[in-house]
């Protein structure tokens, strides 16, 4: 879906991602996707959250606030990678919210 949205838009791409080779592959593939992944949950699930709730409550809206949030820090790879990263944000907000055990003990964790 990235990609043809992309296609559609391309002047929305301002850059790609980076692709190393050899073992900076590997080392960017474990360590750096880690500190990214834990950047982002920490700023958009719990920072942006928080500051969110005051003014949207604990539900649907602060979900749609967030991820939209989330998607528009990805802004630099085009329109597709917004869309597609607004919907895994709304997707992982829901699940982080999910009452089941999933949801209140192991997305926390993550």
């Amino acid at each position: 879906m990235n990609s043809i949205v992309n296609a559609a838009f391309p002047a929305t791409v301002l850059g790609v991602y980076f692709r190393p080779s050899g073992w900076l592959y590997f080392v960017d593939l474990v360590f750096g996707m880690a500190l990214v992944a834990g950047s982002e949950e920490i700023v958009f699930r719990r920072c942006a959250r928080d500051a969110f709730q005051p003014y949207l409550g604990n539900g649907y809206a602060s979900v749609v606030a967030t991820s939209l949030l989330f998607g528009c820090y990805h802004w630099w790879a085009g329109l597709g990678t917004i869309v597609v990263a607004t919907m895994i944000g709304i997707l992982l907000m829901l699940s982080f919210s999910d009452p089941t055990p999933c949801g209140r003990w192991l997305l926390p964790i993550i």
